[in-house]
C-alpha cells in the first residue's frame, strides 16, 4: 500500500494526513539551491504516498524467500519508483524500496505500476524494468480504443500486450 504514508485515503482530521499535509507543505517552503534538488522534492505532492517500514520488512522477507527458492521476481505496485518512468508521480520513499531490491542481484526483473496516467518505461542501471502502464482514463471508446493489459509469465520471459496501443507491449526475457 503505497498510500500508506500519504494524504489520500484519510480524513484531513486523520493524524496520518496531518503528518504528511505538513511535510508536504515544509518542502514547498525549500529554497533549492539547485535544480537536482528541486528534482528530488517535486515527488512530495498529495497523489503519491509512501510505505512504511512493515512493509518494507515484509517485502524483504518475501524477496529472500524468493532468493532461497531461487525464483524471479515480478513486483508490481500503484505509484512508480523512478521519475524516468512517471515523471514526479513517484514513490516518497522509492530509494529505500530501489535499495532493496536492488540489493536482490539479477531476481527482481521488473516493476510493474500505474498512477502516471500518460504510462512510461525504464531500464535502471540493474536490468531491472520499470513499466508504468497508461490508465484506462487515457484511452477513447468513441474511437473504438479499449484498455486493458494481458500478461503473459513462461519459464523465460515475460510478455505484456495492451489492448490497443503498440507502444505498451513489452517482452522481458530473463
Amino acid at each position: 500500500d503505497e498510500f500508506e504514508f500519504g494524504v489520500l485515503g484519510y480524513e484531513p482530521s486523520d493524524d496520518i494526513h496531518i503528518q504528511a499535509s505538513q511535510m508536504i507543505d515544509g518542502f514547498r517552503s525549500i529554497e533549492f539551491k539547485d535544480e537536482s534538488e528541486k528534482d528530488y522534492y517535486e515527488r512530495f505532492e498529495k497523489w503519491n504516498g509512501a510505505i512504511g517500514e512493515r512493509q518494507l520488512e515484509w517485502l524483504g522477507e518475501n524477496l529472500a524467500e524468493c532468493k532461497i527458492n531461487n525464483k524471479k521476481v515480478l513486483l508490481c505496485g500503484h505509484i512508480p519508483l523512478l521519475k524516468e518512468s512517471a515523471d514526479n508521480s513517484v514513490v516518497w520513499n522509492s530509494e529505500d524500496i530501489l535499495e532493496l531490491i536492488w540489493s536482490y542481484k539479477n531476481m527482481v526483473i521488473a516493476y510493474v505500476c500505474g498512477h502516471f496516467h500518460k504510462g512510461g518505461y525504464f531500464k535502471d542501471h540493474k536490468n531491472i524494468h520499470h513499466i508504468t502502464l497508461p490508465a484506462i482514463l487515457e484511452t477513447n471508446p468513441s474511437n473504438g480504443e479499449n484498455s486493458f493489459m494481458t500478461g503473459f509469465v513462461y519459464e523465460d520471459k515475460f510478455i505484456l500486450k495492451h489492448s490497443s496501443k503498440d507502444q505498451f507491449n513489452f517482452t522481458v526475457n530473463f
